[in-house]
């Protein structure tokens, strides 16, 4: 080490110890310290830093004394000193930087290291060691540019790639974060740790075939690697292949039984292999081993959401977010539950809550949309619900079409008159239902001046095209979606017409019929026998293939009560298939073949009995006496505690007074229908 030019003069020390000038007394502290000589370096530093307290350099030697001799507090002590007396020293600043750091005081640490760097930006192991002490306090975004900066001077040290690859990680960049690990592995490719994180960016990047061969290629030279063991089950089960996933991980539950992410990930896997009450015992065992672990709470919600234990779930997806207050999916989940248990104003606080911490949630804001509609907050409920056309997730309507989203107003899309009128395109979106339902705004888009198009699914095509006219001068030009798509100066979602009209609860354009049946249809159908007594048409079940089916549809044993009654002459109008139908039903289901057909039928028959389908959205708009049993936890558009129905004056509802409650819906509904008069 070199001596500092800032040294006194001249020092006169205890007896026994020369007299002379501080540099001297400077080189023979130096001495003994690089002799190992620690004790004799320090007590001659000690009486320098007596005499003169404003030495950095005596106060620096002292700290690295210190620190050799294993007394790091006094070390760091020393260094803060030595900064105090020179500022501009960067090699004092990293000293103390580094002290600090061998203390664990890693955030007291980043305002020296980050001077030190100031004062000299080309030193790449300083910006290195910055870079690690902030990911260490988990303050990954800042590290990153240092990261960056050491890795520019330095490249190819497999340490630094691997530690940038994670700071990436852990801020979402999943893509950048790989390519580090690879570039950790070119250059150390025997870095177990390293290749199990690369595992892990891939299944981020959803390529788990990729992310199962890195977890088998650490297997090959270490099988008994439980966290190879579980990545590699986690990738599987993502792939679908639960089989093997629960293999791998119950052999990595072997070597650590108590190892929480292999409890946490066999639980999930068992829970997909249909296991329910296994998997539930592997993540109870996490929790008990360790109450506060957020990814066992979550997915044993998942679980006792997917087995009806819904008030269970809840407080499991509340533990969640009590101990990660960002964690927006279960906000979701949670809201969710909470639809389901009928409680939508306890929902609505959740989903409130949560777009206070994040507001630019499309997906918590379309879910409070949702559930404001529910309890009839129309004017709120609309404006969120738009949302859902919004972010990563949001419906793709054909990209590079060209035309701006319609707001409202007299067909120019501002509100201002004049011009020629406009084309806008009316785009049916979401299920069948959805589109039977929202069909009824086309009219009042039309009777603003504008040219409407409308597009909808195929099946509904020619039922569309019985819309009435809001005048003879003004139609809507019904098209398919798989149509070419026509020139449109506009465009707007068919679920965003109630929110452009402003629609309250007392304003529903609720006008029956407002569809009728196609006049070939209606021909075709006029020969079918009927029977002379009452005949009811029947839909038990939705799509099978939508998540919440199994809430909305009816298992045919329970709608014993209904074929009770002799008098009636019940149709299946479902397309699915039931087999244990009783012998009297007649099953039209497989020669309805599309809505025209169903409507023809409808028109027939003296009431319609549904579970919420499309089925009871086309009865209702025919203007057909129809019934809706619905479960205990009923969409939106049905409200709450209702019998009737806001949009549909010829409708009435039966609701679960429990969930799956489906017998006292039915013997209800058998009930009313021996006191029922043909219209």
């Amino acid at each position: 080490m070199a001596q500092d030019p800032a040294a006194p003069d001249r020092l006169a020390l205890g007896p026994g110890w020369l007299t002379g000038s501080a540099g001297r007394f400077l080189h023979e502290a130096l001495k003994e310290y690089e002799g190992g000589r620690y004790a004799h370096a320090e007590a001659i530093l000690r009486q320098v830093v007596e005499q003169r307290p404003g030495n950095g350099w005596a106060w620096h030697l002292r700290g690295l004394t210190a620190s050799r001799a294993g007394d790091p507090i006094r070390a760091a002590d020393c260094f803060v000193r030595a900064v105090a007396c020179d500022t501009s020293n960067a090699r004092y600043c990293a000293a103390l930087a580094d002290s600090l750091v061998r203390l664990r005081r890693d955030d007291d640490a980043v305002t020296p290291w980050r001077r030190a760097i100031d004062l000299d930006p080309e030193n790449p192991a300083w910006q290195a060691e910055m870079a690690r002490c902030l990911s260490r306090l988990d303050r990954h975004g800042e590290a990153l540019p240092y990261f960056r900066a050491t890795l520019r001077q330095s490249p190819g040290d497999a340490s630094l790639h691997a530690a940038f690859g994670y700071a990436l990680q852990r801020q979402g960049s999943a893509a950048e974060a790989a390519g580090q690990y690879r570039n950790a592995l070119r250059a150390d490719p025997h870095r177990d740790e390293v290749r199990l994180n690369l595992a892990a960016a891939l299944r981020e990047l959803g390529d788990d075939e990729a992310a199962a061969a890195e977890c088998r290629q650490v297997l090959r030279h270490n099988p008994r690697s439980v966290s190879a063991l579980n990545n590699l089950g986690s990738a599987l089960c993502h792939l679908g292949r639960i089989e093997e996933a629960v293999r791998r991980l119950e052999a990595a539950m072997l070597l650590e039984p108590e190892n929480l992410t292999t409890l946490h990930n066999l639980g999930v896997a068992l829970d997909a292999a249909g296991a329910a009450a296994e998997a539930e015992t592997c993540l109870r065992k996490a929790l008990a081993l360790r109450p506060d672990f957020p990814d066992a709470h979550r997915s044993l919600a998942n679980l006792l959401r997917g087995s009806g234990r819904l008030d269970e779930a809840a407080l499991h997806y509340r533990a969640v977010i009590e101990r990660l207050p960002l964690d927006f999916r279960s906000y979701g989940n949670l809201g969710l539950v909470l639809l389901n248990l009928n409680r939508p104003h306890d929902a609505v606080a959740v989903y409130e809550k949560a777009l206070a911490l994040q507001p630019g949630r499309p997906d918590i804001r379309t879910s409070l949309g949702i559930a404001q509609l529910l309890i009839g907050d129309f004017e709120n409920g609309w404006t969120n619900y738009d949302a859902r056309w919004h972010g990563d997730r949001a419906p793709a309507w054909r990209p590079g079409h060209g035309a701006v989203l319609w707001r409202g107003g007299n067909g120019n899309g501002d509100g201002q008159s004049g011009g020629t009128a406009p084309t806008i395109l009316v785009h049916a979106e979401q299920g069948f239902g959805d589109t039977l339902q929202f069909c009824r705004y086309l009219p009042l888009v039309s009777a603003t001046g504008a040219h409407v198009v409308f597009e909808c699914q195929p099946p509904l095509a020619e039922l569309m095209a019985t819309l009435p006219k809001a005048s003879p001068a003004l139609d809507v030009r019904i098209i398919s979606r798989d149509e070419p798509a026509p020139a449109a100066r506009y465009h707007a979602p068919l679920l965003s017409l109630p929110g452009i009209f402003g629609t309250k609860l007392d304003t529903i354009p609720a006008q029956v019929p407002y569809l009728a049946v196609p006049p070939a249809k209606s021909a075709a159908w006029a020969a079918f026998p009927f029977a002379q007594g009452l005949n009811v048409g029947l839909v038990w079940s939705g799509n099978p293939e939508r998540q919440d089916d199994h809430m909305r549809s009816c298992p045919v044993a329970y709608l014993a009560p209904l074929f009770e009654n002799g008098a009636v002459r019940f149709y299946g109008l479902g397309k699915n298939p039931a087999p244990e139908l009783p012998t009297g039903v007649v099953d039209l289901g497989p020669v309805l073949s599309d809505f025209g057909d169903t409507a023809a039928v409808m028109e027939r028959l003296d009431l319609v009995i549904s579970v919420d389908t499309a089925a009871a959205h086309l009865a209702g708009a025919l203007g057909r006496p129809v019934w809706v049993m619905l479960g205990h936890a009923a969409d939106w558009r049905y409200l709450l505690d209702r019998e009737d129905s806001p949009w549909y004056p010829t409708m009435r509802l039966f609701r679960q007074k429990a969930p799956g409650d489906w017998l006292s819906v039915t013997r209800r509904v058998a009930e009313e229908l021996r006191r029922f008069q043909r219209p």
